[in-house]
């Protein structure tokens, strides 16, 4: 049944809400404050909304934001930023430890100007591993650069650039060694250029230049070569000791546990123990002559006219064939790309390699004598001599190494045999 307008309401009947009001704070007219925004007042107070037509109200409350709600997310980046670069840097660390040549960089080395457009484009390769200084250490840039090769099937052919006095029996007999294990993996020819040094240790190394039958060692007009023999380094300073009232008063296991101290006199029985290591390291170094250079291998008067610890002019040393031709660097390179079947000189390009140089490298490289764009320091070849430091010395050697070969040759312990080229040993870079 219908109700007439005018009927009374039943009590029950619910009330309509009013029409939807605020309160407008400061701003433009007619236009409500935004609810995350107060208009003014350090307070946020509560809001209540009625939408208009709506049931029922709405209760909106404005909250103070927090301090890390403004800057926590800004924080949260910076954080995993961070975190991200830490990782790149720990990944950077490890591929590094993985290389086994972090410090190689490899340069192009123009033969000719009039080929330099089309043998950049080459891709075999004429490796040139660079020697210089005294030889210490078995490891270092020399190992680096042998690896490089190793790891490298571009490259065709080898030249070993030798300027050194020598070094340790050791070291010299280690850098032979790997050379001579390169050749041998990769089948590679080897081709010898020596610099204004190449005596002792440095000949010893030179004498993995393969094939030994063919014209594979060149020294400049200006080399010195030669100086092989062994020599073991030892001053006796027992009467200065004695005159500052000084004693060695060490305690021992057993007479000869300080034989060669420079604190006193060799015994006959410690001399002649010393005469014989070195007899030994002789022997072994004349073997190594005789396997690359084929005339001693039948010719022991020859190579004992030879092996004495002089030191050659190269035209002595190619007169006594210790070498087998005179030339440059430029010339080896081009024996090694013939020998490797290279006849075009546009299929090949010879590179070499250098170790990065710090910033005191650069402000001080000057002072010590070394060329801003050379090798590292600290590689060497050597006389023919084993003294357990091989006779000879070294042209144009840094102040620095002397330093570093002095130390190495004064340090305590016992002494060590030198494959060196050196007028006061242990000082061949003077």
């Amino acid at each position: 049944m219908d109700t007439p307008a005018n009927a009374p309401q039943p009590e029950n009947t619910p009330t309509p809400p009013p029409a939807a009001t605020s309160t407008p704070t400061a701003g433009a007219a007619g236009t409500p404050p935004s609810p995350s925004r107060p208009a003014s007042g350090p307070a946020l107070e509560p809001v209540t909304i009625v939408p208009e037509g709506a049931a029922s109200t709405m209760r909106v409350e404005l909250v103070q934001g927090t301090w890390w709600g403004r800057f926590g997310t800004r924080i949260a980046w910076v954080i995993a930023g961070f975190c991200l670069l830490s990782m790149l840097g720990v990944f950077w660390q490890y591929q590094r430890y993985l290389n086994p040549n972090p410090q190689i960089t490899e340069h192009f080395f123009e033969i000719d100007p009039a080929l330099r457009a089309s043998q950049l484009l080459a891709t075999d390769k004429i490796a040139i591993i660079t020697i210089e200084g005294t030889i210490l250490q078995t490891d270092g840039f020399a190992r680096w650069q042998i690896d490089q090769v190793r790891n490298d099937p571009a490259v065709k052919a080898i030249v070993l650039r030798i300027d050194s006095p020598g070094g340790t029996v050791n070291a010299s007999h280690y850098l032979w060694h790997r050379v001579n294990q390169l050749k041998e993996q990769r089948n590679l020819p080897v081709v010898v250029s020596m610099g204004g040094m190449c005596a002792s240790g440095g000949y010893y190394i030179a004498m993995a230049a393969n094939p030994p039958s063919k014209e594979v060692i060149y020294a400049e007009p200006t080399t010195w070569t030669g100086s092989i023999g062994v020599m073991i380094p030892h001053y006796d300073v027992s009467r200065l000791l004695d005159d500052w009232r000084i004693k060695d008063d060490s305690i021992v296991s057993h007479p000869l546990k300080n034989a060669g101290s420079m604190t006193k006199e060799f015994t006959p029985e410690e001399r002649k123990i010393f005469q014989e290591l070195v007899n030994s390291s002789f022997q072994d170094f004349k073997d190594i002559v005789k396997g690359g250079r084929p005339k001693f291998m039948t010719d022991e008067e020859a190579l004992n006219a030879v092996a004495t610890g002089q030191v050659f002019t190269a035209k002595q040393a190619l007169a006594n064939g210790l070498v087998d031709k005179l030339g440059y660097l430029e010339d080896a390179v081009k024996q090694a790309a013939a020998l490797a079947n290279l006849t075009d000189p546009k299929q090949y390009r010879a590179v070499r390699y250098t170790a990065p140089r710090g910033l005191f490298d650069d402000m001080f490289g000057g002072l010590l004598g070394q060329s801003g764009n050379g090798p590292a320091p600290g590689h060497f070849t050597g006389d023919m001599g084993t003294t357990m430091t091989s006779s000879g010395s070294q042209t144009g050697a840094t102040a620095s190494l002397a330093i570093q070969t002095a130390a190495e040759i004064l340090q305590p312990g016992p002494p060590r045999a030198y494959y060196l080229c050196t007028g006061w040993p242990g000082l061949g870079g003077w």
